[in-house]
């Protein structure tokens, strides 16, 4: 099973170490600083869900090297994924699986535009991770979730497999659209939140008005963002759990 990830930071740097430690053949895409500290120091992991861990991964900024991948998982930005999806096409063959875990809900289509051969699973993802100064990777509480589908169900199936292990519950979800959408609206309102409060979701649902206050702000988006053709979650479902 050959792996790929790119976008090393705290979702993707969480993402790659889970998988470090359940498969050999990993490779990471890093660039400049964070290659030169992947390559002397290892991906370095503190998580009070999964543990502190450092592996040591292959370690590339020039994909096509790393050859055609099983499945290839993209942790960008929704602004950095045209570049970084191009930069690994040499890498994509017919059968490979390529997993997007970005916020947002047009990823989908701006991958299908630029992928010819290959396979698309899509994602949700629940987490609370950055990367610090020395590109260690910090996650906080004690969950990490994601939610993955596709109209393949072998290749949903696939990723399940190599992703559901301890330190990520993966989840199918019956409908990807409607979790894509509970996740951007949850982030709607969680980012209203954090900005006004000035401080983690964490720190703001901590506070009695804080947690209020989450609840008036999932109620907007939710009456103004409903994805075309899918249910809106309701306001219980979405207030449950803390996203990033």
């Amino acid at each position: 099973m050959k792996i790929m990830i790119t976008g090393i930071g705290g979702v993707g740097g969480y993402i790659a170490s889970v998988l470090c430690a359940n498969y050999d053949d990993v490779t990471l895409i890093a660039r400049r600083k964070r290659k030169e500290s992947l390559q002397t120091k290892g991906l370095v992991v503190h998580s009070d869900f999964f543990g502190d861990h450092t592996a040591h991964p292959a370690v590339t900024d020039d994909p096509a090297s790393a050859g055609i991948q099983d499945v290839i998982f993209v942790c960008v930005k929704n602004y950095s994924l045209e570049a970084a999806l191009t930069a690994v096409l040499p890498c994509i063959g017919d059968d490979t699986i390529v997993v997007p875990v970005l916020n947002g809900f047009t990823y989908h289509d701006t991958a299908a535009a630029l992928m010819k051969r290959g396979k698309i699973v899509d994602s949700a993802i629940y987490i609370t991770s950055s990367y610090k100064e020395d590109y260690s990777i910090r996650q906080e509480g004690r969950f990490a979730r994601i939610y993955i589908g596709s109209d393949d169900a072998d290749a949903t199936k696939k990723v399940y497999g190599i992703l559901n292990h301890p330190g990520l519950t993966c989840c199918i979800a019956e409908n990807i659209t409607v979790e894509i959408w509970r996740k951007f609206i949850l982030n709607c309102a969680y980012n209203v939140l954090t900005a006004y409060y000035r401080t983690s979701i964490g720190g703001a649902l901590s506070q009695l008005h804080g947690r209020k206050n989450s609840g008036l702000s999932c109620r907007k988006p939710m009456t103004s963002a409903r994805p075309p053709a899918s249910p809106c979650p309701t306001t219980s479902s979405t207030t449950s759990t803390t996203a990033s």
